[in-house]
């Protein structure tokens, strides 16, 4: 009797440390969805995990997003493997899809992750393709004054482009050779300083041409965020013009459009 209580406390400690070490349920992605695709006027976006036989209700509020436009508050989801079902900005269910695109499949939204989901692309144009681009956020805020910035390529006509800094008819380069729809390698930079009083530059890639020119503009010490370029660049103005997406990364979205 004693023999076979001895011989059975090995598997009584295992499963006791077993029960003591289990972490709980896997930890929740965290998303929020950007509309980048410049002749979408309006779009709202409807996930389904795989294995889920229906989409569940729009994401986001009656009116969904505007293009160049990035939604306030993020989402918490299961980790998993998603499709999402672009619907139009005022739907109130995600039956049928914006202009017939049907479902994206292939979302990989890792546990405990944080993403952007980016509508990308053009309905017209000469590829005539809209997706979604899954950009990985960094929600961790350097200590002041220090600050992350990634520069986001999402401007469908311009294959790669040079971002940097113009002084009179100095172009100094930030990020060369980003390529639609990407992020510069090493996801963010970081600056040691407020990032403040540079004259942002576009250039296509191999050459000299300035395709865009920005205001001065200035990001505080302390926080993450994304600088998307949006638009089309034979739009000078306009909603669908080329331009500059600078937003918050941490906590509720705030965005600002130049020039």
């Amino acid at each position: 009797m004693l023999r076979a209580l001895l011989a059975s406390l090995p598997v009584l400690l295992a499963l006791g440390l077993g029960l003591g070490c289990d972490s709980g349920p896997p930890a929740p992605a965290s998303i929020r969805m950007a509309h980048l695709a410049p002749d979408v006027p309006t779009a709202n976006f409807c996930l389904k995990q795989d294995g889920t036989p229906t989409f569940g209700a729009p994401l986001l509020p009656s009116g969904g997003l505007a293009f160049a436009s990035v939604a306030t508050a993020r989402a918490s989801v299961d980790a998993g493997m998603y499709s999402v079902r672009v619907v139009p900005g005022g739907a109130t269910d995600c039956n049928a899809s914006l202009s017939n695109l049907g479902d994206i499949p292939g979302i990989s939204l890792g546990e405990g992750g944080a993403y952007t989901l980016g509508l990308v692309g053009e309905l017209s144009g000469s590829s005539n393709i809209v997706g979604i681009a899954t950009y990985v956020d960094d929600l961790a805020a350097p200590a002041a004054p220090q600050l992350k910035l990634r520069y986001v390529h999402a401007s469908p006509e311009l294959p790669t482009v040079d971002v940097g800094t113009l002084s009179g008819t100095l172009f100094t380069p930030l990020v060369p050779n980003l390529s639609y729809p990407g992020i510069a390698t090493g996801q963010y930079l970081t600056y040691n300083s407020p990032y403040s009083g540079a004259t942002l530059a576009l250039l296509q890639s191999g050459t000299t041409s300035v395709l865009l020119q920005g205001s001065p503009f200035a990001v505080n010490g302390g926080t993450v965020n994304s600088l998307f370029i949006v638009g089309r660049p034979t739009q000078g103005s306009g909603d669908q013009r080329l331009s500059f997406l600078l937003c918050t990364d941490t906590g509720p979205a705030s965005c600002t459009r130049f020039p």
